[in-house]
């Protein structure tokens, strides 16, 4: 059986490669190319394990990552390694685990005497191909959820002795106010308050929409708190749900944005 290690040792370049520059992309760290690339050569010695089954043990893998973050990233203070090596591990177990689909996925079973050779250059070909694809994906999944989900809060309101508890999205784009007596609106899932809000009789605010001008129920509650933040004078609107996602059931004001930042 021909075991060809240039082409894993090249596979474990390119995937320590890809982790290592994911970990300073994701932190900010601002590395060079050739430092990266250098704290990828040496991970890539794992590649020899195929014929030093000792390299395989569990703490010098962990030794070696410690060993290509500290050449990659250098030594600050602990909290800077620290952060370091809890993204280059979990970025591993990611990357880890699609290598293993990808094993899984390309693994043909042949009676030839090539069947191991063919397994590996497909392999290789769907790292090639594959790879970038998975790396940009998570890159983007990364930065979308650190611009979305920091504006994620905790809503509290009471409503008619009913509390609510919810997640709610800080959007400066909500300008809506009434201007009776300038209370900013906090728009709230309808669909959470439907059968709550009986008998009760709502304060009409003017909304302007892109396409047609509405009037919206709004209601003075009880109690209002973001983040532990008790915030007063505030009303809450009723919109429809179609305009909230992932989880989201209430869009806060711009307008009280100087009292929870």
């Amino acid at each position: 059986m021909k075991i060809y290690v240039d082409i894993i040792f090249l596979i474990n370049l390119i995937y320590d490669y890809l982790i290592l520059n994911s970990v300073n992309i994701v932190l900010r760290r601002r590395i060079k190319v050739k430092r990266i690339l250098c704290g990828s050569f040496i991970g890539s010695i794992s590649a020899f394990g195929i014929f030093y089954p000792l390299l395989n043990n569990i703490y010098l893998t962990l030794l070696l990552g410690i060993i290509m973050v500290l050449l990659t990233f250098g030594f600050k203070d602990i909290i800077y390694l620290k952060n370091n090596l809890l993204y280059f591990y979990l970025i591993s177990v990611i990357f880890g685990g699609f290598l293993y689909l990808v094993n899984i996925k390309f693994n043909h079973h042949y009676n030839s005497s090539d069947a191991y050779n063919f397994q590996i250059m497909t392999n290789f070909i769907g790292i090639i191909i594959l790879s970038p694809i998975i790396y940009f994906f998570y890159l983007y999944a990364n930065k979308n959820n650190n611009v979305n989900h920091k504006n994620y809060y905790n809503l509290k309101f009471s409503l008619k002795n009913k509390i609510y508890d919810i997640t709610a999205f800080y959007d400066t784009g909500n300008l809506i106010k009434d201007p009776y007596k300038g209370r900013p609106v906090i728009l709230i899932n309808e669909k959470l308050l439907y059968g709550d809000i009986k008998n009760k009789s709502p304060i009409y605010v003017p909304c302007n929409m892109i396409n047609n001008h509405i009037l919206l129920k709004c209601y003075k509650p009880n109690l209002l708190v973001v983040n532990n933040r008790v915030i007063n004078n505030t009303l809450i609107g009723l919109w429809d749900k179609s305009n909230f996602y992932d989880g989201i059931d209430a869009i806060i004001s711009g307008y009280i944005g100087d009292k929870i930042l």
